[in-house]
């Protein structure tokens, strides 16, 4: 199993390097920020979908590169959430190529609860967890519980 892992490796880093390209982990924010540079140079105007966009700026990886570049990207930024969608709104007023959706995407269903946070307790828990939602309530157990 280790030599066919170490082939697809060498097959894959060789076809990256045929066609300009790199892997970089998406964690690592200047490289992702440098390759959507890259991608943008190359296209001249990007389109994007952000799903879970919460208000737009709070540890959003690409809130800084949208709007420096704004006149030459074109994005739907999606939050479920009402009063942090109101908070999206006012992020993107400024930014006609950035439209605001207030909806939830569900592979199946059409209508489904959201859990949350409760508002009434955010003071209690870390600033980043008014972004979390889902359609699991047992996902929130972890930030909650």
């Amino acid at each position: 199993m280790g030599q066919l892992r170490m082939k697809i490796k060498k097959v894959l880093i060789n076809f990256m390097k045929r066609n300009h390209q790199r892997l970089a982990p998406l964690s690592d924010i200047d490289n992702f920020e440098s390759y959507l540079y890259f991608l943008l140079q190359r296209e001249k105007k990007l389109n994007y979908i952000q799903i879970g966009a919460n208000d737009g700026k709070m540890a959003d990886p690409i809130y800084d590169f949208v709007t420096r570049n704004h006149l030459q990207i074109n994005g739907l930024v999606i939050e479920p959430m009402k009063d942090v969608f109101q908070k999206l709104v006012n992020t993107f007023q400024n930014y006609k190529n950035i439209t605001p959706l207030n909806l939830a995407i569900h592979n199946k269903e059409k209508e489904m609860n959201l859990w949350r946070i409760n508002p009434e307790i955010e003071h209690l828990v870390p600033p980043w967890s008014n972004g979390i939602s889902s359609f699991d309530k047992e996902h929130l157990s972890v930030v909650s519980g």
